[in-house]
């Protein structure tokens, strides 16, 4: 527990890190720990100095990634095949944290009585870092090595979309070298009740902004987002089985979300911009002087944005028809954000008969006693980099009967859940490594 709230101490957070040096600090700390926890591990860098992206490596006996012997069939007997790589991701990088709004300073990593520590990052995903090494450090202690070739990444910048983490991470020579890879894990969430969430898909992210010039300009964008917040309506009102007493009330990530992030007008060289976010009130007032001036013009230019999350049901060509229909009178729409990377679908297996190493996770995750729910993650993380490549990936966070408080105030994450994760990932990585 105390060196995860040393790591966590570390303001890593994805919009000052580069500047403030907070992640090469976070990655220094990564780096020693794994020289002094695990000292078979090889670590390598990649990426910048302000930036660094983090390999570590336990080559496994059997590894069919250039290192490690194939293993002697024994009395004459063939060599034993060599097995792909495993892959577990993290990364290192937090949101930003608003003190005044924390019980506690958010970087101090408070524990209280109850075995509670408060801090960014503790959920996301900082706990999982430390879990992979502690995990690892015991099976040394006991004398095991790894079947599989073993690669831990700790990548920055995935907050903020993974360009200079793991999408860069996967364009290097280093990476090429770790190839084949026969599963990769990556962040989940918690779970409030006894079980274990199993993210083996996310919905596609697109990021849209709806534009009118001219006359008439306002009321073009207005009838967009009117549309779009019906549409909004509708989706949420699936969460609770549509009203249906018998229906299966279904999750966030199984329907489609737009949520307009940003609306804006230009009325004769003068502007006003308004964030729509979640929460938010609305007030009016009125007055002269500036306020009028930035309201007596007629806009000839309006603009909004909207993230868009397309879930695997719904075919991305058709949300961009369901667009298209919306904008057919005096608007246009584009992308942005790099969203064209994320236009299709891709998911893992969940099949045992197609994903042998599916059956594996879910059966070493049976002796905690707790269900495994295969889900489709709500939001965008790394793993949907790995699996455009085709590397099966699950997102996978070890902390059940523990509230979702990624991003929150008050983030935490109790003792007993953490040293829990410390015992699923030693599970895991032995049954894996054996497969």
């Amino acid at each position: 527990m105390e060196r995860f709230r040393a790591f966590l101490r570390i303001p890593s957070v994805s919009a000052t890190g580069p500047r403030d040096g907070s992640y090469a600090a976070a990655a220094a700390w990564l780096e020693r720990a794994c020289a002094e926890r695990v000292p078979p591990l090889r670590v390598r860098r990649v990426g910048g100095a302000a930036k660094p992206v983090l390999i570590a490596t336990w080559r496994g006996s059997s590894s069919a990634d250039g290192g490690g012997g194939g293993g002697s069939g024994g009395g004459g007997g063939a060599a034993a095949a060599p097995l792909p790589g495993l892959l577990f991701n993290a990364h290192y990088d937090v949101v930003p944290a608003e003190g005044a709004r924390w019980r506690c300073d958010p970087f101090a990593a408070v524990r209280t009585a109850d075995g509670r520590v408060y801090a960014r990052g503790a959920q996301d995903m900082k706990c999982v870092c430390v879990q992979y090494l502690e995990a690892l450090a015991r099976l040394h202690a006991r004398g095991w090595a790894p079947r599989r070739t073993v690669h831990l990444t700790f990548v920055p910048d995935e907050e903020v979309g993974g360009a200079d983490g793991m999408m860069l991470l996967v364009t290097t020579p280093e990476w090429r070298a770790m190839q084949p890879l026969a599963l990769a894990l990556d962040e989940g969430l918690a779970n409030p009740d006894n079980a274990f969430t199993v993210f083996y898909g996310e919905r596609a992210c697109w990021w849209v902004l709806v534009r009118a010039t001219g006359p008439g300009a306002a009321e073009a964008v207005v009838r967009v987002c009117t549309r779009a917040l019906e549409y909004r309506a509708q989706q949420r009102a699936l969460l609770g089985g549509g009203g249906c007493a018998h229906a299966a009330a279904k999750k966030l990530g199984d329907v489609a979300t737009v949520n307009l992030t940003m609306l804006r007008s230009n009325g004769g060289g003068s502007s006003a911009t308004g964030g729509a976010g979640h929460g938010g009130a609305a007030a009016s007032s009125s007055g002269g002087g500036s306020g009028a001036e930035r309201t007596l013009p007629v806009p000839d230019a309006a603009e909004a944005g909207f993230d868009v999350r397309v879930p695997l049901g719904v075919d991305p060509a058709d949300m961009r028809a369901l667009l298209d229909a919306w904008c057919a009178e005096g608007a246009r729409s584009s992308s942005g954000g790099g969203a064209d990377t994320v236009q299709e679908h891709h998911v893992t297996s969940t099949d045992r008969a197609a994903n042998r190493l599916w059956g594996v996770f879910v059966d070493a995750l049976s002796a905690f006693d707790a269900p495994v729910v295969p889900e489709v993650f709500p939001a965008g993380t790394d793993s949907w980099v790995l699996r455009r490549l085709g590397v099966p990936a699950l997102g996978f966070s070890p902390m059940r009967r523990t509230p979702v408080l990624l991003h929150e105030h008050d983030e935490w994450l109790g003792e007993r859940a953490f040293m829990e994760g410390i015992d699923v990932y030693e599970a895991l990585f032995q049954a894996l490594s054996a497969a």
